[in-house]
This record gives C-alpha cells, sequence and structure tokens, in this order.
C-alpha cells in the first residue's frame, strides 16, 4: 500500500511539475508574441496612417489575439496546476514518462491498471 501512496505522489509531482513548465513555456510565447504584435501593428499603423475604424480594426484583432494566445498558454496550465477542470490523469502522465523512458512505458502503465483493479 505503502508503494502505490509513493507512486501516485511521485505522479503528482509529475503532474505539477509538467503544468508549471507549460506555463514557463506559455509566458515566454505570450511576452514573445505580445511585444511582436504591437511593434508590427505599430509599424502598419505608421505606415498605412488608418483612420478612426482602421485603427479600431487594428486593436480588435490585437485584443482577439492576444486573448486567445493568454486563455490558451496561460490560463489553461494554471487551471491544470491548481486542478480546477480536467487535468492530466495517472495513465496520461505514465504515457508522458513512458515516451521520454521507454523501458518504464509498460510497466509503469500495468502498475497503474493493476492498482486499479
Amino acid at each position: 500500500m505503502q508503494e502505490r501512496s509513493e507512486l501516485l505522489n511521485k505522479l503528482d509531482h509529475f503532474i505539477n511539475k509538467y503544468y508549471k513548465n507549460l506555463l514557463i513555456r506559455g509566458i515566454i510565447y505570450f511576452v514573445t508574441l505580445f511585444l511582436s504584435l504591437i511593434i508590427l501593428l505599430s509599424f502598419t499603423e505608421h505606415l498605412g496612417q488608418f483612420n478612426k475604424f482602421g485603427r479600431l480594426i487594428l486593436f480588435c484583432v490585437f485584443m482577439l489575439f492576444n486573448s486567445v494566445v493568454f486563455w490558451r498558454w496561460i490560463v489553461t496550465p494554471i487551471i491544470g496546476l491548481y486542478r480546477l477542470g480536467s487535468t492530466l490523469s495517472y495513465i496520461e502522465a505514465a504515457n508522458i514518462i513512458g515516451s521520454h523512458f521507454s523501458t518504464v512505458q509498460d510497466k509503469l502503465i500495468n502498475l497503474l491498471q493493476l492498482q486499479e483493479l
């Protein structure tokens, strides 16, 4: 019984590290895309010298794109990190671990399936 709890604790630790890694990567992507889009849209506005409607369209595109990127790469990992929604199951975590360590894959998944029974 103690081995089971130790295995589940290690899988929980892996799941937390997985979501933290996704969050850090998402923050880097978000900041990079945010700054790139600001530069691109500012340069476009400078060259085009749009009227109010054109600037409104540029602003709406900017806000929509950043909202989608923020939700996808920052909010989703935070939800997974705090286990608020559907998160990585132990079997999915075992598949991720097994894809990196081929010798462990079948053993870990089989052990989890046997413990469920």
